[in-house]
């Protein structure tokens, strides 16, 4: 009966799945739109073109007619029926299902028409394929990108603070900038001074002992430096008086003819 009416007017859609896959065959109808009543509707699946095979008859109540099951691999979902939905599905697809399926309401002038036909696996696999490259270039992208973006903000960040004093980076600059031609003996003057900076830790009492030492020794010194002076001089003194002295010892000469004595006369 309604055969020739699907084929002619009815909704087509086209299903493409590979051979042992699930196929789900949409049929709906609004219940309340057609003026379906509860229990009265129902729909027949067929199989093929001209009157073809009768799959199933499904009422809107929910009862379920199979008359080509195709061993079990064809299931309905009765308790859609009152929705008006008479969809079925065919477990693990075969080449001798595939082909034209009609869906038709035996009580209105309605009809559904699905084409399955097979999905080819090279096909399948180029196009997974195809995505799979596209996944790959768009992440390499994304990862080139953020490589460039991370870059460009870390030569654009200003320079860290660095934990030293000012007058070392200025001596460092000082020393870039004049092409490190100082001498070898500011450096090591550097190094001393900085050496003598340092702090180093001892016993209370030895650093005392140590401070009274050189107390000691400072004290000594001065006292044999001022004994020294004292001693220079006083010999610087004598030696002024006996350089005062001898010259007239050493300049008075006996003459025998004019500076004798009257004694020394007579004995003459």
């Amino acid at each position: 009966m309604g055969n020739k009416h699907c084929h002619d007017s009815c909704k087509t859609s086209t299903l493409q799945a590979p051979l042992g896959s699930v196929v789900l065959l949409s049929c709906s109808f609004g219940s309340t739109s057609l003026g379906i009543s509860p229990g009265h509707g129902w729909v027949v699946w067929n199989h093929g073109s001209g009157s073809g095979v009768s799959l199933v008859n499904i009422t809107s109540s929910g009862k379920v007619d199979f008359l080509d099951p195709r061993q079990g691999r064809v299931k309905a979902f009765p308790n859609q029926g009152v929705l008006g939905n008479f969809s079925i599905s065919i477990d693990a697809l075969q080449a001798s299902d595939l082909g034209s399926y009609c869906c038709e309401l035996q009580s209105n002038d309605q009809c559904h028409r699905v084409e399955v036909e097979e999905l080819d696996q090279d096909s399948t696999d180029l196009q997974v394929l195809f995505f799979s490259i596209c996944g790959v270039a768009v992440l390499i992208v994304l990862l080139s990108g953020c490589f460039c973006w991370v870059k460009w903000t870390r030569s654009s960040a200003p320079p860290e603070n660095v934990t030293c004093s000012d007058n070392v980076g200025r001596d460092v600059a000082q020393e870039r900038g004049a092409g490190n031609e100082r001498p070898i003996y500011e450096l090591m003057s550097r190094l001393r001074q900085s050496s003598l900076g340092r702090h180093y830790y001892a016993n209370q009492a030895e650093i005392n002992q140590q401070a009274r030492a050189q107390m000691d020794n400072h004290q000594r010194a001065n006292e044999a430096e001022t004994n020294q002076e004292g001693r220079s001089q006083m010999a610087n003194r004598q030696r002024g008086s006996l350089w005062r002295k001898k010259p007239k010892e050493k300049c008075e000469f006996k003459n025998p003819i004019y500076n004798n004595s009257t004694d020394q006369l007579n004995n003459l």
